[in-house]
């Protein structure tokens, strides 16, 4: 793997400090007396803020450095923690769940633009990136667990010194050049491309865990288990996703598809099953850690993918749109939880959102086509298509 840049400092302390926030946010509303129905609107609420923000990357990255974009992503974590540390109404925990969702799109569109630039592998790079986010993430909830059973207010506090810590870092990172926007109409052409189709798939699934992962599954874990314990069940499923990011960054992925599809099934398979297994902390952890497997390749698989796919000068076009769709899940899953939380309530709610993760997320057959056509085998360097006759929607994927 590619020796990380100074980017993956900043991303360790962002990822404890972000992950330190998801354990103690929807553990502040239980203590606020908010019902699961608001607490996933609230969830939902972050998505949105996030949904909102990938998009503008690129178009902030050819006017801003991308050291500043993380930079200032970082501190409005700090300021999400702090308004909630301060505050517990209701409008405090909106204001932190818009900053959180807008800092999570800044920084992790920003360092994995920044990354991938440095030049090499986009998957090494992406794959180093998410190496260094799992390990926070995996030290972070265990960490807010033996906090939040102190005070949630202490694990927002060190949530907070530690995204300002991680803006402060960004200031030793490499100065690049200001990103050349892309030639006009040549975004559009990013989004019907096959790999680019395929990671962005990829993206919502991972999206969905994540935004799970930081909502309803402390709530059904902290139902039957203490506060540390749900901290040290999130670690090993953050856990899992790491070591995917690791054997992912390790290897060359001629045919990406081929392990898109059963990591889509794997994750969201053994995810569904967390609400049952929940009075059990070591079935709960295995299947954690067995989720958190299967979204861990998808996450570093998603972007990579679009990257390899398109010219320069559109990487961070692909990065923002798979970015969009993992926002778009993040946003779409805990809602559909919420609003199916008073008819089936919350083990079956998560067995239908785990299902849907696994099953129409990635293409069930993919046409075969020679190695050197593949995703992730090489580049395009003429802003092409990889594939003559790309499919554009999930049926004619499913056609052929």
């Amino acid at each position: 793997m590619k020796r990380p840049g100074r980017e993956s400092w900043a991303v360790l302390l962002f990822s404890v400090g972000l992950a330190c926030s998801n354990v103690a946010l929807p553990l502040t509303m239980i203590d606020a007396g908010f019902s699961g129905r608001r607490i996933g609107v609230l969830t939902a609420v972050s998505a949105v803020a996030q949904l909102a923000a990938r998009p503008s990357v690129p178009w902030i990255a050819a006017r801003l450095p991308d050291r500043a974009l993380v930079g200032l992503a970082a501190l409005t974590l700090a300021c999400a923690c702090l308004t909630v540390a301060a505050s517990r109404s209701l409008l405090a925990f909106e204001i932190a769940e818009l900053a959180q969702g807008a800092s999570r799109g800044f920084f992790w569109s920003g360092t994995q633009l920044h990354a991938v630039r440095r030049g090499g592998s986009a998957i090494r790079a992406i794959a180093a990136v998410n190496l260094y986010s799992g390990t926070g993430a995996l030290i972070g909830p265990a960490a807010a667990g033996w906090l939040c059973a102190v005070s949630t207010t202490a694990a927002l506090g060190v949530g907070a010194g530690l995204a300002a810590a991680a803006s402060a870092v960004t200031l030793t990172m490499d100065r690049l050049p200001l990103l050349v926007a892309a030639a006009t109409g040549s975004a559009t052409k990013v989004y019907t491309r096959r790999p680019v189709i395929l990671a962005c798939l990829a993206s919502a699934s991972a999206g969905a865990w994540s935004s799970l992962n930081a909502s309803y599954i402390p709530v059904a874990l902290a139902r039957d288990q203490s506060l540390p314990t749900v901290g040290l069940l999130i670690s090993t499923a953050n856990g899992g996703n790491m070591l995917a990011s690791v054997g992912v960054g390790h290897r060359r992925i001629t045919c990406a598809h081929r392990v898109l599809r059963p990591a889509a099934l794997l994750g969201g398979g053994c995810f569904a099953l967390v609400g049952f297994a929940a009075g059990t902390a070591w079935t709960a952890g295995l299947l954690l850690f067995v989720a958190g497997v299967g979204c861990g390749a998808l996450v570093t698989l998603g972007p990579a993918m679009a990257t390899e796919a398109v010219a320069d000068g559109e990487r961070a076009h692909a990065i923002a749109l798979a970015g969009t769709f993992r926002a778009v899940a993040m946003f779409a899953a805990p809602m559909a939880i919420a609003g199916a939380l008073p008819l089936i309530g919350l083990r079956a709610a998560l067995v239908a959102v785990g299902a849907s993760v696994a099953l129409p997320g990635i293409p069930r057959r993919v046409k075969k086509e020679p190695a050197e056509a593949c995703p992730v085998a090489h580049r395009a360097t003429d802003g092409g298509p990889l594939a003559p006759e790309t499919p554009t929607t999930l049926a004619q994927w499913e056609d052929q």
